[in-house]
């Protein structure tokens, strides 16, 4: 799960199909490398401290007198009674996982940054990495 490019993918994180009409090279950067540098409104993760002790993160998405529920890193949604919760905070840490650079070549990252940056309302993207159509990175076993 994660972001979305027009039709392909997740509805976690925000859609990218502009990012390029949005976001400067820089900003992209920064996104993919310190992705709780800044996080929207409408992105905020919360934690949920129940009354059994755990404590669940994710996005809500309702809120009821009776109920809240979120929605995972993983796309999962998961409900919780009023009554259960001791306790709801925003989240310092975004859903993105951190360090994906990581997992990729310093070549493939750039290749990732200017593919994103060609996302822009109403124009065709560049062709995607090679790496981002198979999941495959340079850093892998």
């Amino acid at each position: 799960m994660g972001h979305q490019v027009g039709d392909r993918a997740a509805e976690v994180g925000p859609g990218l199909s502009d990012t390029g009409g949005k976001l400067s090279r820089q900003s992209v950067y920064v996104s993919i490398l310190d992705p709780s540098a800044a996080i929207t409104d409408n992105y905020q993760s919360y934690l949920i401290e129940l009354d059994n002790g755990l404590v669940e993160t994710g996005l809500l998405v309702n809120q009821t007198d009776e109920s809240l529920t979120i929605k995972s890193a993983q796309g999962i949604l998961k409900s919780f009674a009023l009554t259960e919760v001791e306790a709801i905070e925003p989240s310092p840490v975004s859903l993105m996982p951190a360090d994906l650079q990581k997992l990729l070549t310093a070549d493939e990252l750039i290749d990732v940054v200017e593919y994103l940056t060609t996302l822009k309302s109403g124009s065709q993207p560049a062709a995607e990495p090679s790496h981002l159509e198979t999941g495959v990175s340079g850093n892998e076993p």
